[in-house]
């Protein structure tokens, strides 16, 4: 302290141009910290957006489903192993589309953080892996994208009457 003194008292220094490391530090990890929630508020958010946007496109194509459903009921198939099929199938797609969602993010990060910052700006950010947050995204991904199509089904009259005739469709 007694350095700290001899700065304020004997060179003149105003006490409000000395600044505190460590709390400028806790400063920056608070914002930092709030950054990284908020980029989680949005993912979550976008991903709720995409699942109403699936919802809806669903919906409004259920009749064009039902000609398409026409050659799985000749097969054979049930309601119930149709709906299961249609689960599995958005199901999957959410798998590809995740997997290749996480790859060209890393690739955009790995190109941004090694490549195009040292070139351009001479410094460079050292590079981190979240594979938690990589698995909650997807696994709120795979849940919305369920939902959506369950709740499509569920509207859709996936049942066909017992009068059904192909001169219907």
């Amino acid at each position: 302290m007694n350095f700290l003194n001899d700065l304020l008292f004997n060179v003149k220094i105003n006490s409000e141009a000395i600044v505190n490391p460590q709390q400028v530090r806790k400063i920056s990890l608070e914002i930092f910290d709030n950054t990284f929630k908020i980029s989680f508020q949005l993912a979550l958010i976008t991903l709720l957006v995409a699942s109403f946007t699936l919802y809806t496109n669903l919906i409004s194509i259920n009749k064009l489903r039902k000609k398409d459903l026409l050659p799985i009921y000749l097969l054979g198939f049930s309601a119930k192993q149709v709906i299961a099929l249609e689960i599995l199938k958005i199901v999957i797609l959410t798998n590809v589309v995740s997997f290749l969602s996480i790859g060209m993010g890393s690739l955009i990060t790995f190109i941004l953080s090694e490549i195009i910052n040292p070139n351009f700006f001479g410094w460079r950010i050292p590079t981190q892996v979240f594979p938690d947050y990589w698995l909650q995204v997807w696994i709120i991904a795979l849940l919305a994208s369920t939902f959506s199509t369950l709740l499509s089904l569920r509207t859709s009259n996936v049942k066909l009457p017992s009068n059904f005739n192909v001169r219907n469709i």
